[in-house]
């Protein structure tokens, strides 16, 4: 706990830019929740501004499910190319991923986004399978490159079994980490995280987090902690615990059932708790 004192603190002296710029490249024709439940962890979590890149069909659902968010729509390949170009001119930090898809829009955003940005990378769901169809994508990062990978993703990105990754899974997310140099958060029970050289295994969370939507808000804690200016290995480490803190003060009231926008809402509280 006492590594909590690295949260970045708030200045009575500050405005919406003090606390980054955040693109959150999110969400498909068939998918929209996923860019919901992760710009609003990262809201949550004090970023100053948030612009989300989102397929023409959720331009109406992120509207009203986070009005505080700048939009820039797609609708072809060529459009979600111009996204990208808009997502490293302008951001601070870029999280792509969640709930893209796999289809030729998806896979043109990833490969610029991962060859391109000089700012961190937050690279999740979606843009993990992507990758784990090119794995030369990610070795040509630019900048710091945080994964989140859950254990099925990893074994895509490896070609481990996953139970071999389950019986070996700290030495598994280090490696990883130290060939293609990015910080990985491997999801499970226990999620670990490691840059390589160090490991963290995290302690808080529980049973009632396994529901739909609880990654993109873990990856919406990081992408935030990342904007508010801490280092890719200490917003992964201090994002996990984070986010377990919520799902336990949340299943202290609704110990099974609640939903991963409800676990998005315990944020602010969480933050709270640990910086007492």
């Amino acid at each position: 706990r006492d590594d909590l004192c690295m949260l970045p603190g708030r200045s009575d002296s500050s405005n919406k830019g003090t606390y980054g710029k955040l693109a959150v490249i999110a969400g498909s024709r068939d998918m929209s929740g996923a860019m919901t439940f992760a710009a609003e962890a990262a809201y949550r979590m004090g970023t100053g501004l948030v612009k989300i890149y989102t397929h023409i069909d959720n331009k109406e659902i992120a509207g009203v499910r986070i009005p505080e968010a700048v939009l820039m729509c797609y609708s072809n390949k060529d459009e979600a190319e111009q996204c990208a170009r808009d997502a490293v001119e302008w951001s601070d930090a870029i999280l792509i991923g969640p709930g893209i898809g796999k289809g030729d829009a998806a896979r043109s955003m990833v490969e610029y986004i991962m060859c391109e940005a000089v700012q961190t990378v937050i690279a999740d769901a979606d843009a993990l399978n992507i990758i784990s169809e090119k794995p030369d994508i990610l070795g040509r990062h630019r900048g710091p490159v945080i994964v989140t990978p859950h254990i099925g993703e990893m074994s895509r990105l490896t070609g481990v079994a996953i139970p071999d990754i389950k019986k070996n899974i700290l030495e598994v997310c280090k490696d990883f980490s130290m060939e293609y140099n990015v910080v990985s958060a491997l999801k499970d029970a226990r999620t670990c995280v490691s840059d390589g050289r160090d490991v963290y295994i995290n302690t808080s969370g529980n049973n009632g987090m396994s529901t739909a939507g609880a990654g993109d808000v873990l990856a919406g804690i990081i992408a935030g902690l990342v904007c508010t200016g801490l280092g890719a290995y200490e917003a992964a480490k201090l994002g996990v615990y984070i986010h377990g803190l919520a799902g336990d003060m949340a299943a202290e009231k609704t110990p099974v059932g609640y939903r991963a926008g409800d676990l998005a809402e315990w944020i602010p509280a969480a933050r709270a708790e640990v910086m007492k």
